[in-house]
């Protein structure tokens, strides 16, 4: 069989387009059993993202920092920018798995985290990460 260069051209457009983003960052040594999985979702013509969070085998709030009552997932643009609170994950002591199904985020490249937080409205994020991870196409 043999194709065009345009075609082959076009088919190697499309799979570099491969959907969303998906990541597997490595816990940090505040929650070292859990597993987290990041999709980011980037819509380049809004130049947003949709985001969603799950982390299993996560201990609650309280054993990772004494007195956390909450998961909060953060965004920024850069190192140079403030952290932007995006939401609370929905956690399930019983499961010990948190989620955030979906978030829109007014970025297509930027830095994540979720931490533990002693209250859902925090302003700025504690120093209590239990994973981070860069979104970049």
């Amino acid at each position: 069989m043999h194709f065009s260069k345009s075609v082959v051209l076009s088919l190697l457009v499309l799979c570099a387009c491969g959907g969303p983003l998906k990541y597997a960052p490595k816990a940090t040594a505040r929650a070292p059993e859990a597993d987290a999985a990041i999709v980011a979702d980037v819509k380049e013509a809004q130049h947003a993202t949709r985001l969603s969070v799950k982390l299993e085998h996560l201990a609650p709030p309280g054993r990772i920092q004494e007195g956390s009552k909450t998961y909060l997932v953060w965004q920024r643009k850069s190192s140079d920018t403030a952290w932007t609170r995006v939401a609370a994950l929905a956690y399930d002591e019983g499961s010990r798995e948190g989620k955030l199904e979906e978030a829109t985020v007014p970025e297509t490249s930027f830095q994540v985290m979720v931490t533990a937080e002693e209250k859902p409205d925090a302003a700025s994020p504690s120093p209590h990460v239990v994973v981070e991870q860069k979104v970049n196409q």
